[in-house]
């Protein structure tokens, strides 16, 4: 059967090598920019449609999956499906999610009432750890220390909100240190992000209406990144980055297999397994009994770093001694 893939291309996301797998396998293909004029029409023609959403594009969130869904009702094979990209960017849909499953999630609440949120503050112990429903590498994540923390974050949840995209110049500690290590190259990024923040704010977001809370976990040095494409399960540990408690989006990876805890692939393997998604990593931590627990999912991630792991198992934990590209893994199953 001939396919016509059609590929919204995005410079330095999944979409390089999606056409690159293309023209290795003689794939017809075709590239185009979803968020132009005439997507429908584009569509026309394709068998496969592929969307590396991108989680900083307000505009992607916004119509990209109710263009996928037109492009399903075409009768076109979509990635992300349905199943996965419901809990892309939306942390708060993951929990409602988990708990229809009954995945081991790390325990959280979501208040849709200011005066519910208010009154959880009077009762519990401290501390815990803020989110908003959009971010990753750990942006708009906070921990909490005490009462007078938590209402103040209340308070503008139900008032002005937050603005969910990274600051400028991000993380002052970490920004600074990269300034004194290259000040030329630092000051070359910041009109770029400077124009991203202003883009966004244009487009009016705001995240606000809710308040996302998760129990902390600690005595966690490390957290396990368990990614699941298909019938291959990649695993690797990522450190917590140095005086912090967090290891998402720290950059501090170990591929040593010796070092990996089976309790946590197996752990996320089932999960996968329930969420029917094509393509999904899991953030595992520990809880003060040491079991195995989810904090978030994605269903988009670093290719690199999967490409990386020295092989991967199946779904029924045979080793196989290969690496793979993620993105050539999600193509290849969606053309099945």
């Amino acid at each position: 059967m001939s396919h016509t893939v059609i590929i919204h291309e995005r410079k330095g996301g999944y979409s390089d090598r999606w056409i690159e797998y293309c023209r290795e396998n003689e794939i017809a293909y075709k590239a185009i920019n979803a968020l132009k004029p005439g997507i429908m029409r584009e569509l026309q023609d394709g068998t496969h449609f592929l969307w590396h959403l991108n989680h900083r594009e307000t505009r992607e969130l916004l119509v990209g999956p109710s263009i996928l869904s037109a492009a399903e009702r075409m009768g076109i094979r979509t990635f992300p499906d349905p199943n996965t990209r419901l809990p892309f960017e939306d942390k708060v849909a993951q929990k409602y999610l988990f708990e229809a499953l009954d995945l081991p999630l790390v325990p959280t609440e979501v208040f849709l009432r200011k005066d519910d949120a208010l009154l959880w503050a009077e009762r519990v112990s401290w501390p815990k750890v803020f989110k908003l429903r959009r971010g990753a590498g750990s942006h708009n994540v906070k921990m909490i220390h005490d009462r007078t923390e938590a209402i103040k974050l209340i308070e503008q949840a139900f008032s002005t909100g937050f603005n969910p995209v990274e600051k400028p110049l991000g993380d002052a500690r970490v920004k600074a240190n990269k300034f004194k290590k290259n000040p030329v190259e630092f000051v070359k990024k910041v009109p770029g992000g400077l124009r991203k923040i202003y883009k966004q704010r244009q487009l009016g977001v705001v995240e606000r209406g809710y308040f996302y809370i998760q129990e902390f976990m600690p005595d966690n040095d490390h957290d396990t990144r368990v990614t699941v494409i298909g019938n291959r399960v990649f695993a690797f540990r990522r450190h917590v980055r140095p005086g912090d408690w967090r290891a998402s989006g720290g950059g501090k990876l170990d591929y040593d297999l010796s070092q990996l805890d089976m309790k946590c692939v197996e752990m996320a393997r089932d999960a996968a397994l329930k969420l029917k998604m094509q393509s999904v990593a899991f953030d595992v931590v520990y809880n003060a009994d040491r079991e195995p627990r989810i904090v978030e999912i994605s269903c988009v991630f670093d290719g690199p770093a999967i490409r990386n792991c020295v092989g991967h198992w199946d779904l029924e934990l045979n080793w196989h001694d290969d690496q793979v590209w993620p993105q050539d893994a999600i193509l290849a199953d969606l053309l099945e």
